[in-house]
């Protein structure tokens, strides 16, 4: 049996920064609770106080989320606030808020963006339940990649669109610079827009993650300098192609990535429920250090037997920790 203990940093390298939970979009897939999506904006000043915060844990990294964060009414200032501190800035964005004026604002603070395009025109605008939303997202990806900034693509996996993926993908490599493609396995939640009894009908299985494995590897054939990868991860034993385990790392949370939320309150992930403290009121060093929930986790002793025994256990910790929204953390449901 492995008997591994998660190792951490003093505190976290990245920080994904929940900057709303507002969105102009209505994707079908969508993470968030139905009770958050038209929640007020957080203060100019509080955020700026968040980021001093993280500055003075020495986070490297700040990549804005959401929700859709560029509906913020200060998010230029919050980025460029950001950015002065030496950060390094990335922002997750649907882009249907970018017009000409702003986006050579966000070219100047942002050191990368992540434009989310899960289909061809016709089930892109239809996944995210607006018309324009195409056109939208490669306007933000050519500019950026024609002033030679890092941008990617976030494909969100589901059961409806995982046949468009490589043809997708294959087209914005062919015509853009892009850095990276992330696809993100869709995973449902009873409270979001799609509700318990569609469930089924978008939330990826074991055949359809594989086949987007296979299509992943033929892209990283073609595009062997762009960055393919699952951004969520799921259990290296349902892998079917041993080569194919390259493209799924280890969650990262609890070791070198959290999330902070737009009130200073330290979640071990965006898509999670579990808060560990706030950053406005407690020493973020000593909750990283100190957390009974943290250390809990980086134990690994909650882990099934199966798990624990499996030699690819260390590289693949249960795949994705939140699939089980019921619980602050839990082995990934694709592995029981």
């Amino acid at each position: 049996m492995n008997h591994l203990t998660l190792p951490h940093l003093r505190t976290p390298i990245n920080i994904n920064f929940d900057l709303t939970y507002n969105c102009n979009a209505k994707c079908k897939f969508c993470f968030i609770s139905n009770k958050l999506i038209h929640d007020r904006f957080q203060s100019k000043k509080k955020i700026f106080k968040i980021i001093d915060k993280l500055f003075e844990s020495n986070i490297f990294r700040i990549n804005f989320f959401g929700g859709e964060p560029s509906l913020h009414p200060d998010i230029l200032e919050i980025i460029k606030y950001a950015k002065e501190k030496n950060f390094k800035v990335t922002l997750v964005t649907n882009s249907l808020a970018f017009n000409k004026s702003n986006i050579l604002e966000y070219e100047k603070y942002l050191d990368g963006i992540g434009v989310s395009l899960h289909g061809p025109e016709k089930i892109h605008n239809y996944l995210m339940g607006v018309l324009n939303a195409y056109k939208q997202a490669l306007f933000v990806i050519e500019h950026f990649s024609k002033a030679n900034k890092l941008v990617g693509v976030n494909f969100t996996l589901t059961k409806e669109n995982y046949k468009y993926f490589y043809d997708t993908a294959l087209n914005l490599c062919e015509h853009y610079h892009i850095g990276f493609v992330a696809i993100s396995r869709f995973i449902s939640s009873d409270d979001t827009f799609l509700g318990k009894e569609l469930k089924s009908k978008y939330e990826p299985d074991k055949d359809v993650l594989n086949y987007t494995l296979e299509k992943m590897n033929i892209l990283q054939e073609q595009y062997p300098l762009v960055d393919i990868r699952m951004s969520i991860f799921f259990p290296l034993c349902i892998v079917k192609n041993p080569s194919h385990k390259k493209f799924l790392l280890p969650c990262s949370f609890g070791q070198n990535y959290c999330t902070i939320d737009y009130n200073g309150n330290i979640k071990l992930c965006s898509y999670g429920n579990a808060v560990i403290g706030n950053i406005l009121e407690d020493n973020f060093e000593e909750i990283w250090k100190s957390n009974p929930l943290l250390i809990k986790y980086r134990s690994c002793e909650w882990f099934p037997t199966k798990c624990r025994n499996c030699p690819d256990f260390p590289k693949c910790l249960g795949g994705c920790k939140v699939t089980n929204k019921s619980k602050s953390f839990s082995v990934d449901k694709l592995a029981l």
